[in-house]
């Protein structure tokens, strides 16, 4: 089986993705015992930069390969970064001057709840949703006939 996957003419080559679950299939068969090994615990320490369990976690990892964490972004960059990532559009002046001006953790905490319980916010992942999904309301190319029902999904999503 090994043979058939790594083959190298071409027409004898299995597709990628079949070649990828065939060969999970031969190491479990062959006993592959990582699923069952016990997990191994381990201890984090926080530190001032890295108040959360998490991003000491990232510091570490980072140090062992001889790297460290950017700086923070000033306001106007993140308040900027919110907008584009949650919700497709710029900030506003007022929204990037209101951050400056009260550069607080419970603003920015303010202002990405604000974002995240906005309509907008659903919509726009709601079209990356369709997007990866690849959502039409036709069959397209070959077989271009109209799939009458589509808009429930669209709009359920």
């Amino acid at each position: 089986m090994i043979l058939i996957i790594t083959v190298e003419p071409p027409e004898r080559t299995m597709p990628a993705l079949i070649a990828f679950f065939l060969l999970l299939l031969a190491v479990t068969v062959q006993g592959a015992q990582w699923p069952y090994s016990p997990l191994k615990t381990q201890t984090i320490t926080t530190t001032a930069l890295a108040a959360h369990p998490l991003d000491a976690l990232l510091m570490e990892k980072l140090g062992s390969h001889g790297l460290s964490m950017n700086e923070m972004a000033s306001p106007r960059t993140r308040v900027r970064r919110a907008f584009f990532d949650l919700l497709g559009t710029p900030a506003s002046r007022s929204e990037v001057l209101a951050l400056e001006n009260n550069n607080s953790m419970a603003s920015w905490n303010h202002l990405l709840d604000r974002l995240l319980a906005s309509p907008r916010f659903g919509e726009t992942w709601a079209r990356m949703w369709l997007d990866a999904v690849r959502y039409a309301e036709t069959n397209g190319y070959e077989r271009d006939g109209p799939k009458p029902n589509a808009w429930r999904y669209r709009d359920y999503v």
